[in-house]
């Protein structure tokens, strides 16, 4: 798993649990819900769940599209 230095391992073991999550292998767009499921699943805490994704957006791991949907760039 590569990961870049300045983001968490976290933010990584995360994305690699939302990919698991999308309906195919190359399919890049994800329904927020389902994001929303593997971070409570995963034990981040409701409250905190929008500044996770923004932190996910600004290490270029994910775009977050509209309310709805959610692209995958890693």
């Amino acid at each position: 798993m590569e990961y870049d230095k300045k983001s968490g391992v976290f933010h990584y073991f995360i994305l690699t649990k939302i990919k698991e999550k999308r309906d195919g292998p190359f399919c890049n767009l994800i329904e927020r819900a389902k994001v929303r499921e593997v971070l409570y699943n995963n034990h981040v805490p409701i409250k905190i769940h929008n500044r996770f994704l923004k932190e996910m957006e600004n290490f270029r791991l994910i775009k977050i599209t509209n309310r709805r949907k959610i692209r995958i760039l890693k």
